[in-house]
C-alpha cells in the first residue's frame, strides 16, 4: 500500500478502536473463561426387534448421510473349537467371504465391488462376525449377497486350498515374531494347557494339520448361534427386520448345549523360549484380570493407563525415554465373558539389556502395587480413557464394532455406560487395589523369547535363577 494512503488508514483504525479493553486482568487482556465440566459421553441405546426366525435386530439410526455399517454376529467363537482343531472357526469364517450361490470367489467379490460394498468376516474368542460397509440405497442388494454367503456358501476345494495354504503360511511366519510367540505361550501358561482361552485363535501348526474342508462343512452346520444383526446408519429397525425375514428366513440357527468353560489354571513363573540370533527379547507379563462387568474393571483400566497405556506412561518413560532399552513398553487389561480376563505388560528389550529390562519391570510394577497412584495420575488416566471411549463413537463403523463387541461379551449398552460412570468415580486407592489383585508381578506368568545363550547369564546375574524352557508352541524342552 502507498505510504500516503497507509497513514490515514491507520489513523482511522485507531479512532475506531475501543479506548480500553474489557478486562479484569492487568494489561487489558480478557480473563480466561471458566470451562464447565465436560459431559460424559455414552453410546446411544439401539432400537431392537426379533424376527420370527429368531434373529435379533439392533439399529442405531443416523440419517445425516446415506451410509450403513452392518454386522452379523454369531456366538460360535474359537473357544468352542476342540483343542486338536484350534483354528477351525477362524478358517470357517474366512471361507464365508469366498464363493457362494454358484458364483466363484472372484464373481462374489465382484458382485460386492459393483455395489461399492466393503465386506469381511472374522472370528473372535466368543463369536464370529460378518460385516458390510455400504450406501443405504444398496442395503437390500447387500443383504441378498450376505444371505448367499451365509446360506449358500460354495465351500469349493479350490477356495479351501488357497485359504488354508495362506492361513498356514501366516501362522508359520508369525512364529518368527518373538512377540507373537511370547503372547501365545503366555496365554497357554495363564489359562492352562489345552484351555479354550489358552489356544491361539488362528490355531497352531499342529492343530491345523487336523483340519480339512469336511471339518469346515461340519463346523458350518452349527456355525450360527444366537445371531444378531447390528446396523448403524441410514436405516430403521422395521426395514432391517423386513429384509432379514425376506433374505435370512431359512437361516440355520443351531441350538447348542455347552458345558461351562473350565476355570483358568495359571502356572505362575518365568518361562524362556529360545530364538537364536534375536536382537531383542520379547518380555510378556501376564496376570488374570477381571470379568466383563466386574466393578474392579474400571479402576484396573485406569491403573494400566498410568503404568503402560500411553507414551508418557511409567513403563514407557522409564524403559524407552530414560534408559533406551526398547522402542516401547505397554500395559493393558482385557475382560472375557466366560472366565476372568487378563492384564498384560510387554516390551521388546535389547538383547544385551534383557536382565536390566526385566528388573525394571519388577521395580515399576511393584511400585504401582505398593506405592499406588496420585490424584494427578488418576485425572490424566481418566481423561485418556474417556477420550478413547468417545473415539469409539466417532464413526458408524466404530460404533457398530462397539455394539458387536458388547454382544459377543454378553453385556449391553447400559452396563457399558455404568463402567464409564465408574471411571468418573474411581479413586487412586481403587487403582492401587486393582494393581494388587490383578497385576501383581510376583504372582505373574512371565515369558521371555530371545537368544537364550545371551540372556540367561544376564538373568542369573540379575537374581532370576529359576525358569522353565519351552518351545515355540509351549511344550517343555528337557
Amino acid at each position: 500500500m502507498n505510504r500516503a494512503l497507509m497513514l490515514p488508514a491507520l489513523a482511522l483504525m485507531a479512532a475506531c478502536a475501543p479506548k480500553t479493553l474489557p478486562s479484569s486482568e492487568p494489561g487489558g487482556f480478557p480473563a480466561e473463561p471458566e470451562l464447565g465440566k465436560p459431559s460424559l459421553w455414552t453410546p446411544p441405546v439401539p432400537r431392537e426387534a426379533t424376527t420370527p426366525q429368531g434373529v435379533d435386530i439392533a439399529v442405531v439410526d443416523k440419517h445425516d448421510l446415506p451410509l450403513i455399517s452392518l454386522r452379523f454376529v454369531s456366538k460360535q467363537g474359537t473357544i468352542w473349537d476342540d483343542a486338536s482343531e484350534a483354528g477351525l472357526t477362524t478358517l470357517g469364517a474366512s471361507m464365508l467371504t469366498e464363493g457362494a450361490a454358484g458364483r466363484t470367489s472372484l464373481e462374489q467379490a465382484a458382485a460386492f465391488a459393483d455395489l461399492g460394498i466393503q465386506v469381511s468376516s472374522w472370528a473372535a474368542r466368543d463369536g464370529w462376525v460378518y460385516e458390510m460397509e455400504m450406501h443405504s440405497d444398496d442395503l437390500e442388494a447387500g443383504m441378498a449377497l450376505m444371505a448367499d454367503a451365509l446360506l449358500r456358501p460354495n465351500f469349493s476345494q479350490d477356495d479351501w486350498n488357497r485359504v488354508y495354504e495362506n492361513h498356514v503360511i501366516g501362522v508359520q511366519s508369525s512364529l518368527d515374531d518373538n512377540g507373537t510367540v511370547a503372547a501365545n505361550v503366555g496365554m497357554q501358561q495363564l489359562y492352562g494347557v489345552g484351555h479354550p482361552y489358552g489356544l491361539p485363535r488362528d490355531g497352531t501348526l499342529s492343530s491345523l494339520q487336523n483340519i480339512d474342508l469336511d471339518d469346515v462343512k461340519r463346523w458350518y452346520d452349527t456355525a450360527v448361534v444366537d445371531p444378531m444383526i447390528i446396523a448403524v446408519g441410514d436405516t430403521s429397525t422395521d426395514e432391517l427386520a423386513t429384509l432379514t425375514e425376506k433374505y435370512l428366513g431359512d437361516l440355520p440357527i443351531a441350538a447348542v448345549k455347552r458345558a461351562p468353560v473350565p476355570a483358568p489354571a495359571p502356572q505362575a513363573g518365568l518361562y524362556l523360549v529360545d530364538q537364536p540370533g534375536a536382537s531383542q527379547t520379547a518380555i510378556d507379563i501376564f496376570h488374570l484380570g477381571t470379568g466383563v462387568d466386574d466393578p474392579a474393571r474400571p479402576p484396573l483400566n485406569l491403573a494400566t493407563v498410568v503404568m503402560g497405556g500411553s507414551f508418557t506412561s511409567r513403563l514407557n518413560n522409564r524403559l524407552r525415554e530414560q534408559l533406551g532399552l526398547t522402542y516401547g513398553a505397554r500395559m493393558s487389561a482385557s475382560a472375557e465373558s466366560h472366565v476372568p480376563g487378563r492384564t498384560i505388560a510387554y516390551a521388546k528389550i535389547r538383547t544385551d539389556a534383557t536382565g536390566q529390562g526385566l528388573t525394571e519391570f519388577h521395580e515399576l510394577m511393584r511400585a504401582g502395587r505398593d506405592d499406588g497412584f496420585s490424584q494427578a495420575d488418576l485425572e490424566l488416566a481418566r481423561a485418556q480413557v474417556l477420550a478413547r471411549t468417545v473415539a469409539s463413537g466417532e464413526s458408524r463403523s466404530s460404533l457398530a464394532d462397539l455394539y458387536a463387541s458388547l454382544e459377543l461379551a454378553g453385556t449391553d449398552v447400559d452396563a457399558f455406560s455404568k463402567r464409564l460412570k465408574a471411571i468418573e468415580t474411581a479413586t487412586p486407592g481403587d487403582m492401587q487395589a486393582a494393581m494388587k489383585a490383578y497385576a501383581d508381578i510376583d504372582e505373574a506368568v512371565i515369558v521371555l523369547v530371545g537368544d537364550l545363550e545371551k540372556i540367561t547369564p544376564q538373568l542369573s546375574e540379575a537374581g532370576f535363577t529359576e525358569w522353565t524352557v519351552l518351545n515355540r508352541e509351549g511344550s517343555r524342552v528337557d
